[in-house]
């Protein structure tokens, strides 16, 4: 065992993957010849063929794919190993890496890290934003961010521990030069008669509220499907319709009398935020120091 060499088992797990010396040998860096004659001192080591060489490709022999089926969780878990290590050094050098959708984003997720960096001046923040939660959660799974923040309905996988927190309005909203013809709060019918201007198809956003208006008896048929918050409010400020997005997210316009509160009859379901990190991966000093600011300003809940 003392002259073996970790190499032969990097180039096999590249011919077996590949199905190709060629290939694996391109993979490598290294020359065809060279690749050839790894496996072949890997092959006497083990006393055993693990190839069938073919004219076109190279598969694997029933012992070749045995120890395939070890060399590869091994070298798997060698990447995982050397990702985390590189994961750690970024966070020794303080980087902090979010990736949020757009509500969170810029209603609590920027104030905070405010006061993050205000606790932490030298620390890098590098965010992912404007997405869906499940494109910020894919953010999580390729390990380009310490933690994925989003809004429910979401399903999220077990993996991952999960943080609920403050919740967030839904409401009506118009422009306003934009004409209600009622003069009492809207019933769900009546609101269904206006064009509406509300999150994309494909958003749980829009299955949440379509939901909702099922629920009461309405056909949710909406004018307008867009992709992103800001995007809704350019529509109402225009007239185009009766806007349904976070109360959050509109309230200096309201303030400001930008757009108007279209009154309703009912309450449209509310959205909680959701902080997403993985279970199996220890967590950052700042990644830590973050949460806690979130818990301690009751962004998140216990």
């Amino acid at each position: 065992m003392l002259d073996f060499n970790m190499e032969y088992l990097r180039t096999f797990y590249y011919v077996a993957s590949l199905k190709s010396i060629s290939k694996a040998a391109d993979a490598l860096y290294i020359t065809q010849p060279a690749c050839t004659q790894t496996i072949k001192k890997l092959e006497n080591y083990m006393g055993t063929e693990l190839f069938y060489r073919k004219s076109r490709s190279t598969e694997l022999t029933p012992a070749g794919a045995l120890l395939f089926k070890h060399v590869r969780q091994g070298f798997h878990a060698f990447l995982n190993g050397e990702k985390e290590l590189v994961r750690s050094k970024e966070h020794s050098a303080g980087t902090l890496s979010i990736s949020a959708t757009e509500t969170p984003l810029f209603s609590v997720i920027l104030p905070m890290l405010s006061t993050f960096r205000e606790q932490h001046p030298e620390a890098k923040i590098r965010l992912f934003g404007g997405g869906s939660t499940a494109a910020s959660l894919k953010h999580l799974q390729s390990e380009e961010a310490d933690l994925a923040i989003g809004v429910t309905p979401f399903q999220y996988p077990d993996e991952y521990t999960i943080y609920e927190g403050i919740a967030f309005p839904i409401i009506a909203v118009a422009g306003n030069n934009y004409v209600i013809e009622e003069s009492h709060p809207l019933t769900v019918r009546e609101l269904s008669c206006y064009p509406i201007i509300c999150p994309g198809r494909d958003s749980s956003a829009y299955a949440q509220i379509s939901q909702y208006f099922i629920e009461q008896g309405t056909f949710f048929e909406p004018s307008y499907s867009v992709q992103t918050s800001s995007t809704i409010q350019i529509l109402v400020e225009n007239n185009y319709g009766i806007g349904i997005l976070p109360e959050i997210l509109v309230e200096k316009k309201l303030r400001n009398n930008k757009m108007k509160k279209v009154e309703l009859e009912i309450t449209l379901p509310k959205r909680n935020l959701i902080v997403m990190h993985r279970k199996q991966l220890s967590q950052s000093s700042l990644c830590e120091a973050f949460l806690r600011i979130l818990f301690e300003n009751k962004i998140l809940r216990k």
